[in-house]
């Protein structure tokens, strides 16, 4: 009898043990909850900015360019490189014949070709050149004109008589566009548009309208200089004017209740701010009820509110 008694006194010792152990560790987990709660989220402070509304569109560009030709076989030599300005009538390249050098003695050897125009030699064409020509894009079919297959080529040192040796490309006339567009709605000929284009501002006049495949022709403010690299490509199309405000990331949006806010850190505190969205992109949006400055939680969840964040510096 006294062995068992002696034995319950020591179970019970022992759970008395692991039960004050527990209520310990729960105190400790009570004190520090919040920093263990907090600390997986993400803040960020607001900022006064712009909601800004782009689209990634697709752009066919078209500008004045001449073919060169060679008017003879033989050895070819440029007297310039890509991008190069030439006026009208200097000498851009010289073609050997019989085996003579170019610029040797045998002058009746060598054949010179001249630049037809003022503009910037390129020695790389596509095939494209008298397709895509300003009126060409205004007048022709552009589903046809679309779906024609570049023919990239570019001079080798021996040319054979006919054989395209380059282009002159007339930088000085603001170059003409074909854009793809996600709608016509609201857009008529004569509105101007605007578009980034290799970080680069620009403004463009609507030419023309097309319903299949939807799109317009526009005519830019000027000579686009990344057109010269590349005839089709991928650009940013501004399709309303930015809007003000302060400004935080779409992530930010928490619900409670009927009511859309933001979890923001007030007095060191993490409390629920209700805001009305001014405007809105795929990613951010703009409300005039937040200050700039204060910091909101980015990644909210349900529990957050009445705890103390870890902000880090």
């Amino acid at each position: 009898m006294r062995k068992t008694t002696k034995k319950n006194k020591v179970i019970s010792a022992r759970v008395g043990i692991i039960i004050l152990l527990l209520l310990l560790i729960a105190s400790i987990g009570w004190v520090y909850r919040s920093d263990w709660t907090t600390a997986q989220l993400k803040f960020q402070v607001a900022e006064t900015g712009s909601v800004k509304h782009e689209v990634q569109v697709a752009v066919v560009f078209a500008n004045e360019e001449i073919l060169l030709k060679a008017s003879s076989t033989g050895k070819i030599k440029f007297n310039g490189e890509n991008g190069q300005r030439f006026r009208k009538g200097d000498l851009v390249a010289q073609i050997s014949i019989d085996g003579a050098a170019p610029g040797s003695s045998a002058g009746s050897s060598a054949v010179k070709v001249f630049a037809p125009a003022s503009g910037l030699f390129y020695k790389e064409t596509d095939g494209l050149e008298n397709l895509y020509e300003p009126k060409a894009l205004l007048n022709m079919d552009i589903t046809k004109l679309l779906a024609e297959k570049e023919n990239s080529q570019k001079a080798n040192s021996e040319v054979s008589t006919g054989a395209t040796i380059g282009k002159i490309v007339n930088n000085h006339l603001p170059t003409i566009a074909f854009v793809e567009l996600p709608s016509l709605e609201g857009l008529s000929i004569g509105q101007s548009l605007k578009f980034r284009i290799d970080q680069q501002e620009y403004t463009a006049k609507i030419l023309k309208k097309y319903q299949n495949p939807v799109g317009v022709a526009v005519e830019f403010n000027q000579f686009v200089n990344s057109s010269l690299n590349k005839r089709r490509q991928q650009i940013t199309w501004s399709s309303r004017p930015p809007t003000y405000g302060t400004i935080i990331p779409k992530s930010a949006l928490w619900t409670k209740g009927e009511e859309q806010g933001v979890l923001a850190v007030s007095e060191g505190v993490i409390r629920f701010k209700k805001i009305k969205i001014a405007d809105e992109s795929e990613t951010e949006i703009s409300s005039q009820d937040l200050v700039s400055g204060i910091t909101i939680v980015t990644n909210p969840r349900p529990g957050l509110e009445g705890l103390i964040p870890v902000l880090k510096n």
